[in-house]
């Protein structure tokens, strides 16, 4: 038995026309390779590529790399005839057709050849098999009828593939216009076959990479920077719908999926304002008619209760989506969801408890998240007055959680540029939150809910407006805020607690009281009831009491309370 493998590949070149007789075939001997192990092409089986290895990368590169010094379009040519041989050898109602052991090789080739991160070949040879036309075979491939129904493995190579190209596409102009060009065609082609998508694990999920690649290319070929989201004209947005709302899966990549979504946003740097009749058919085509929207929300409900990746891409995507979703075609599906209460206690939650975010990072995403709320409130504010059913509704005790979010994060952060900003968009808040407090009192509102809005003013702030208040009292003024700006929010939110039927000393007592008996870490059971145990005392400041040694220490890397630790003593 030779010691040797070959590896066959057509010798002609480009321009010379088809020869009469069988045309020369080029032999290329490569070492046998240990670690090059025989494909298996058992269905139950998730691979038919061996796990990565260097040594074999370079044997399988090192069988291919002399033709594709020579020309890159006569390795295209030759990858579509293997292609079509597949085709050929087997009829349509005979299952996968493309796991023929050569096709296979080739095209775990042609990966390897194609990553631009990696640069295992030079750049001219994949500029190359781009003008080769090898983006248009790729793109052939997969809208042809029954791919997704192939190997699994066969169908993630060549969606890696192409999401490999959409990253060169970056740098690369030939292959973005390459790319953009098919686009369209494609991604209508994958929304029209999604109940095709195997979406059921990790291994499985091969077209999640290419929305991202693709719609970054895209971004950035059409004017787009990290202020801006230049609309995809694409099925792009409603694939990205279908794949949040359907992957089992659950990690960063999940939530970067809904990048082409953030054109959708009603407000934000550049982002481009749709308008109400065309979101509402967008919502229509691609939740109501698509993913469905149930499972849309139950998903979106399930990434704001336990997201497994906090952050900007998490939380701007996660904005968009619940303005669609609270959009007048999606209000009959709605009862049992609470999209803006889930946001407002995610972030919540996320900042109070600490996270691996820095707090500059969570601060920024925070004016995102406030821009979101105010798009609801104002609205429903405005509803209340005149209206007995509103559009889209927000709790009381949701409003002063974000009130008291903006004074802690007025008095704490670092960043100059912030505190002009939040101030002026607080003061606003407690005046308009303060004139609603009247108005539903006084029985100006016609909304039928008002009561119960009203009622969870009073129960948020029965839970936050003590200790946020306290802040202010203690606090030094601050930078940009000055003691005039100190004194008139101190004011403002005095005057609220006050409209509310809260009283300083009373609530003061009262926060003390409980003090005693929680625990000080809000992710603990005993935070909010009373801890059965007699508490320990932090000798530090001796106002925060714990249940154990493991909810000190959590509150003190995670939740803050070594800054006001520090601070009280």
């Amino acid at each position: 038995m030779s010691d040797k493998k070959t590896y066959l590949i057509s010798s002609r070149r480009e321009g010379e026309s088809e020869p009469d007789t069988p045309r020369e075939r080029v032999v290329i001997e490569v070492p046998a390779d240990p670690t090059i192990q025989p494909f298996t092409f058992d269905d139950n089986s998730p691979h038919i590529f061996p796990e990565k290895d260097a040594s074999r990368e370079h044997a399988l590169l090192a069988g291919i790399m002399p033709f594709l010094k020579i020309d890159q379009k006569d390795m295209v040519e030759e990858y579509t005839a293997l292609y079509q041989k597949c085709l050929n050898g087997t009829s349509p109602d005979q299952g996968p057709r493309l796991i023929d052991a050569t096709f296979v090789l080739m095209t775990e080739q042609l990966r390897l050849a194609l990553q631009p991160t990696r640069n295992l070949v030079d750049r001219k040879i994949r500029e190359g098999l781009v003008t080769g036309g090898l983006i248009d075979v790729y793109f052939d491939i997969v809208m042809r009828e029954g791919f997704l129904l192939e190997h699994a493995a066969i169908v993630e190579a060549i969606f890696d593939t192409l999401a490999d190209l959409c990253l060169y596409g970056r740098e690369n102009v030939l292959t973005a216009d390459a790319l953009l060009r098919r686009g369209p065609q494609f991604w209508e082609y994958v929304w029209n076959h999604k109940a095709q998508l195997r979406l059921q694990s990790e291994t499985e999920l091969q077209v999640i990479p290419m929305v991202i690649a693709y719609h970054s290319t895209h971004r950035l070929r059409h004017g787009g920077n990290s202020q801006s989201n230049p609309r995809p004209d694409t099925f792009l947005p409603q694939v990205a719908i279908y794949l949040f709302t359907h992957a089992q899966v659950r990690n960063g990549m999940i939530q970067c999926i809904l990048r082409p979504m953030l054109f959708m946003a009603k407000y934000g740097h550049g982002n481009i304002r749709v308008p109400i009749p065309e979101r509402e058919e967008f919502v229509q085509q691609a939740i109501i008619d698509g993913a469905g929207p149930d499972a849309f929300l139950s998903r979106m409900e399930s990434e704001l209760k336990h997201p497994p990746v906090l952050g900007g891409d998490f939380f701007s995507s996660i904005g968009t989506l619940i303005h669609i979703s609270c959009s007048p075609t999606m209000l009959p599906y709605l009862e049992g969801y609470d999209p803006v209460h889930l946001l407002v206690s995610t972030f919540d939650r996320t900042y109070t408890q600490g996270s691996v975010l820095k707090t500059s990072v969570l601060e920024q995403i925070f004016v995102a998240i406030h821009v979101h709320f105010r798009v609801y409130m104002d609205d429903f504010l405005n509803e209340m007055i005149d209206s007995k059913h509103c559009t889209v509704t927000i709790r009381g005790d949701d409003a002063v959680k974000l009130m008291a979010l903006s004074i802690y994060i007025l008095l704490s952060t670092k960043d100059k540029s912030l505190v002009t900003d939040i101030r002026n968009n607080l003061l606003k808040e407690i005046r308009e939150w303060s004139a609603t407090a009247i108005n539903i009192e006084s029985k100006a509102c016609k909304y039928t809910g008002a009561p119960a809005v009203l009622s969870s003013m009073r129960s948020g702030a029965r839970e936050d407006w003590w200790p946020s208040l306290r802040m202010l009292q203690d606090a030094p003024y601050r930078e940009g805020l000055g003691a005039k700006g100190h004194a008139t929010l101190l004011r403002a939110w005095t005057d609220f607690g006050r409209l509310l039927g809260l009283e300083e000393d009373k609530e003061k007592a009262r926060h003390e009281k409980e003090a005693r008996t929680h625990c000080s870490w809000r992710s603990c059971v005993y935070f909010k009831t009373l801890a059965p145990h007699e508490l320990k005392t932090c000798a530090g400041c001796s106002e925060v009491r714990y249940c154990g040694r493991e909810c000190q220490k959590s509150d003190w890397t995670r939740g803050g309370h070594k800054k006001r630790c520090k601070r009280l003593k």
